[in-house]
């Protein structure tokens, strides 16, 4: 059985880093390290065996890490392979749908270009079935990654339609950073009529320390109800922004989401 562990860092820009643990064997896997200090507590206070670091792509919140903990251990660092060059310690590329083992389970790759051209996710996979995804930059809880440093939005929509969309509802979603909050007051906007996003919202604003500083993890399943990214088949979603841009263009799924997308650049 698979373990993992999602570390809340207290950085500025409120990142998780995540080890996966292989719960027979003590065996792990570090993905997106930001700091190799608690993770290095952590991984001596529990007698883990690190494998391996997994850096979803090379920008420097999420790597910057690495070097400290190939000076604790010397491990193999797994990147897409246009950002191997750009990873420390970066030796191994990971191809399209290629397993990374970690005991009787993996980490399967998908290249999810679109926050960056060298975007990896993995899926955690256990006895053939799918568990949970480390979307890096791609997903976030109710929101998507920006486009700002070398990304595409058009990528990016086809990056969530392709390998995304098509998970199951029970997949954990372990994304990169906590921008839960801000991302639901960004829907609770667009979507006025969507109930569930405001029940969230109050249930967050009245306990925000139950969410471990926003560190709660949701479903795909809650994901498609919640996130505005993911409901671009929703009348809902479409009648409320039409009612408010009635000259916008969201005749189609991709042009719903480049607009949201637009939207919260400015948020």
């Amino acid at each position: 059985m698979i373990i993992v562990r999602q570390l809340y860092t207290q950085s500025p820009l409120r990142n998780f880093c995540y080890v996966a643990i292989d719960s027979g064997t003590g065996d792990c896997l570090v993905i997106d390290p930001y700091d190799a200090g608690p993770l290095i507590t952590l991984l001596e206070s529990e007698g883990l065996h690190l494998r391996g670091i997994l850096n979803t792509h090379e920008h420097h919140d999420h790597t910057c890490g690495n070097a400290g903990l190939l000076e604790y251990k010397k491990v193999p660092v797994y990147a897409h392979p246009a950002a191997a060059h750009l990873v420390p310690g970066c030796q191994t590329t990971l191809a399209d749908q290629q397993k990374v083992q970690l005991g009787d389970a993996s980490l399967k790759v998908l290249h999810t270009p679109g926050h960056t051209m060298a975007h990896l996710s993995l899926l955690l996979q256990e006895n053939g079935v799918a568990r949970a995804v480390f979307s890096g930059d791609t997903l976030f809880n109710a929101g998507v990654g920006n486009c700002y440093n070398g990304g595409d939005p058009q990528v990016l929509y086809t990056s969530i339609q392709q390998c995304y969309q098509v998970l199951d509802d029970a997949v954990l979603l372990y994304p990169g950073h906590d921008y839960l909050q801000n991302n639901l007051e960004f829907c609770a906007e667009y979507e006025p009529s969507n109930t569930q996003i405001r029940a969230w919202l109050q249930g967050l604003r009245q306990n925000p320390a139950g969410y471990l500083e926003g560190a709660k993890v949701t479903t795909l399943g809650q994901e498609r109800q919640l996130n505005a990214f993911l409901r671009l088949q929703e009348p809902g979603l479409r009648a409320d922004l039409g009612q408010r841009f009635t000259d916008a263009r969201l005749d189609s799924p991709q042009s719903l989401f480049l607009f949201l997308r637009q939207l919260r650049n400015q948020w």
